[in-house]
């Protein structure tokens, strides 16, 4: 009862403010000087017709290093050749999801980016891409 007789309340603190969420700009693709007329996609089935997003990203991949169009991709790279070169909607998700499978894919971190990754296909993951193509035989 003395506490409640003498309380007296304490001096309000102020709020820090919220951190505004800063956008990074995107930075450019290496692969944005490419098109599909270059990648002799007649020799492929059409990435679009493909079941999984898994297939499509290594499919993709497969056609630029046979292509020697590049070897080595970065996440944010995949997804701009997937929209842009194969009209293939994905999102960040997707293609992280695509990497899980580390004994398909050689790693390295990406030299221009200190947060990002960057991958190759190695020989399980082509052997994956062949058969796909096999299957799809038209």
């Amino acid at each position: 009862l003395q506490y409640i007789n003498t309380y007296t309340p304490k001096e309000k603190i102020e709020k820090k403010a919220r951190k505004v969420s800063v956008l990074r700009k995107k930075s450019e693709s290496t692969y944005a000087s490419l098109n599909a007329d270059e990648l002799n996609l007649s020799k492929y089935p059409a990435i679009k017709d493909l079941k999984s997003s898994k297939e499509q990203i290594i499919l993709a991949m497969y056609i630029l290093t046979i292509e020697k169009k590049g070897e080595w991709f970065k996440n944010s790279d995949i997804e701009y050749i997937m929209p842009n070169l194969f009209d293939v909607h994905v999102t960040k998700d997707t293609v992280s999801n695509a990497f899980r499978q580390k004994s398909w894919f050689d790693t390295q971190k990406a030299e221009d980016d200190s947060k990002s990754q960057k991958h190759r296909l190695l020989a399980q993951a082509k052997a994956f891409a062949e058969k796909i193509i096999a299957e799809n035989k038209e």
